[in-house]
């Protein structure tokens, strides 16, 4: 969840937005416990839109593999 929540920071301040702007507090909790593996999924499991999903899956599955890798040293 963490490196969740520094994504959305990273990528709101890049976006000049705010964070809860980007998804909300509940959308990252919602993404750390399912781990979508695609864009279909991470749309089904927020309700963002496809373009949506499709646009932030990959920094997110990042964010959601950098987390794993730091769990397992």
């Amino acid at each position: 969840f963490e490196r969740l929540v520094v994504w959305r920071q990273e990528a709101a301040r890049a976006a000049a937005m705010l964070p809860v702007e980007l998804c909300s507090d509940r959308d990252l909790a919602v993404i750390a416990g399912a781990l979508p593996r695609s864009a279909e999924e991470l749309a089904a499991v927020t309700g963002f839109g496809p373009l949506t999903a499709a646009r932030l899956f990959p920094p997110i599955r990042s964010a959601l593999d950098d987390a794993g890798s730091l769990r397992d040293r």
